[in-house]
């Protein structure tokens, strides 16, 4: 079954994922869309006995997502500063969440590829889940 994620707009997106992760994470703390947050969209666990950072990233466009590595090029550098000041507090695993869609082929797919880039660029263990 596929859901149309993309007519969501990227607040109601957030939303979404937040209640989501709620349910998987009944501790979970969101914090406001549309402020600024430090980059960290919802977290859960503490700073001093480690604690799980979650950012939703929408992704805007409507041209074909194949190149997800790219598309993560922009966003990543961006965010770097702060997973790193979020590091030096505690934090402890970074979730990235998305609506920009990959390919899954081993090695090659574009959901490796980001993950290759994420365990380069991101001081801690980190991932992608792709909605």
């Amino acid at each position: 079954m596929q859901y149309p994620l993309d007519n969501l707009g990227p607040d109601r997106f957030q939303q979404l994922c937040h209640a989501l992760i709620a349910k998987q994470f009944p501790t979970l703390q969101c914090f406001p869309i549309g402020e600024a947050d430090g980059g960290r969209d919802a977290v859960t666990g503490s700073f001093s006995g480690g604690v799980t950072i979650f950012q939703v990233k929408y992704e805007t466009g409507k041209r074909p997502r194949q190149d997800l590595v790219k598309w993560l090029g922009t966003v990543l550098p961006k965010e770097t500063p702060k997973i790193q000041q979020l590091v030096d507090r505690g934090a402890t695993q970074y979730i990235l969440i998305t609506n920009a869609g990959g390919s899954g082929r081993l090695d090659s797919g574009s959901i490796d590829k980001v993950s290759d880039c994420l365990e380069k660029h991101v001081p801690i263990p980190a991932q992608m889940l792709v909605a």
